[in-house]
């Protein structure tokens, strides 16, 4: 089960790395030649279709693959269930986005953009990544994230050559999410898979209320994480936006890989949270938040301390200040792959309701925070609010989960990568190297030293998932 798990995480990493790089080079090139004004629109309207997803994800990906997991047998009517409500969820969605457009002060360009978002919404109704999660198939996911990057990537490397062109972008990636999403389908009929919409029409409303509240954690997750963006499109210039958006981008785009950490792991939290799995359900969370801790610690260290060096190698130098506060946004990833183990397995035991007030109590804080700055919200200060409900959510989750299974340690194993974290930044403080790749690989072999000192029977763990199987 385990070596199987190793397998899923390098194929969707392997596939997301591919993506990600492609996508630095694609907005890279977008950066320059859309220049600030222009890259600030297509942030902000990429913002608002990132919400818009979630609404209509509505939890329905999460509660799918945790039902299908369960009950393989009931995959037919799931994905017929999904498939209506998602339906539905788009017509909303693009009303919406339709009223976002026209009421924004925006030029004509800039609300073409955000309306041709709503492309990108169509084939929401048909995505099955969902079905391949539960079934461990993740060579499926990876195939079709590919795709769709790859064509994104070819189109407005070949089309999009001057800042006019920009509304090229989401048609682009309606071709590619359109072809990923026609191989999930062929796929998914030639393995057998049926769509019967009359009997997923039967127990249609139990699925939107066991759903309700991952959509409801879904969209307050994206408040939580997008609000500063959205708040300075709306408070401050396009400038603005734009440099905040840079360093947002490419923390949100790592956040990828957070994420799809934990979709691997569902599943298999899913199948041993029951009360006879309990104590093996313990000892993959406590294993695995010891070594993420080092891990997610370390990423955002070397993150924050390459960020001048790393932002100009991507954007050029025209978005260099947004060095700065991408310098503190990295932080964010650190704080997210750590509340993903409490937020996962609330999902997994069936406590999606805590999950979902967790989310809230950080969404609160994020606009809370957007609105008492107001006009005096900077890059910089958005960067810190970003940082902070991510935080809170954490330290929310933990309780929550610590609340309601008190058998599994909430915080296993992060004193020691915290503290060694504190005592590193503070020494390259103190040291000023004066160059940024200097100070990144010097904090880097610090990492590599105490992971092995501290840290060398859970690595050979991390290498051989094998030994996860059974409880110590």
């Amino acid at each position: 089960m385990f070596a199987q798990l190793r397998r899923n995480l390098v194929l969707l990493y392997g596939a997301e790395m591919v993506g990600k790089l492609l996508g630095l080079v694609v907005f890279g090139y977008l950066a320059r030649e859309l220049l600030t004004a222009r890259y600030g629109d297509l942030e902000f309207a990429l913002g608002i279709l990132f919400l818009l997803n979630l609404v209509i994800d509505a939890g329905l990906g999460h509660y799918g693959a945790r039902e299908a997991a369960k009950r393989p047998g009931e995959t037919d009517r799931l994905v017929g269930q999904v498939g209506i409500v998602r339906a539905v969820l788009v017509g909303i969605a693009l009303l919406l986005l339709a009223t976002i457009a026209l009421a924004l002060p925006r030029d004509p360009l800039a609300r073409a953009l955000i309306v041709l978002q709503g492309l990108v919404l169509l084939p929401a109704p048909f995505i099955l990544t969902w079905v391949f999660q539960a079934r461990d198939q993740m060579h499926v996911v990876a195939a079709a994230s590919v795709i769709r990057q790859v064509l994104l990537a070819a189109g407005v490397l070949l089309f999009v050559h001057q800042p006019p062109d920009v509304w090229l972008v989401p048609v682009w990636d309606t071709v590619g999410l359109g072809a990923a999403v026609a191989l999930q389908v062929l796929l998914y009929r030639r393995s057998g898979g049926a769509l019967h919409l009359s009997r997923a029409t039967s127990g249609l409303k139990l699925v939107i209320v066991e759903s309700a509240p991952l959509a409801g954690s879904s969209v307050v997750w994206a408040i939580r994480l997008f609000t500063p963006l959205l708040a300075l499109g709306v408070l401050r210039s396009s400038m603005e936006v734009g440099i905040f958006g840079a360093g947002h981008r490419l923390v949100i785009a790592v956040h990828t890989f957070v994420w799809l950490y934990f979709f691997n792991l569902l599943p298999t939290l899913s199948r041993l949270g029951t009360e006879e799995g309990l104590s093996q359900f313990r000892y993959v969370f406590t294993t695995s938040m010891r070594l993420v801790g080092w891990i997610a610690l370390c990423g955002a260290s070397l993150g924050s301390l390459s960020a001048p060096a790393l932002i100009p190698l991507v954007y050029g130098d025209n978005l260099a200040p947004a060095s700065a506060p991408f310098g503190v946004m990295v932080w964010m990833l650190a704080a997210a792959f750590v509340s993903g183990h409490h937020r996962f397995s609330l999902i997994a035991l069936s406590l999606q309701r805590q999950e979902f007030w967790a989310s809230v109590i950080g969404a609160i804080v994020s606009v809370v925070m957007c609105f008492a700055f107001g006009s005096r919200l900077t890059p910089w200060n958005a960067a810190w609010i970003f940082v902070g409900a991510e935080t809170i959510t954490f330290l929310a989750a933990a309780a929550f989960l610590k609340r309601s299974v008190p058998t599994v340690p909430a915080f296993a194993g992060l004193a020691r990568p915290l503290a060694f974290t504190v005592a590193a930044m503070a020494l390259v403080h103190l040291w000023s190297p004066g160059s940024a790749l200097l100070a990144t690989a010097a904090v880097a072999g610090l990492y590599a030293v105490a992971i092995v000192a501290f840290e060398r029977d859970g690595v050979l763990e991390l290498v051989a998932l094998g030994g996860m199987v059974r409880p110590r």
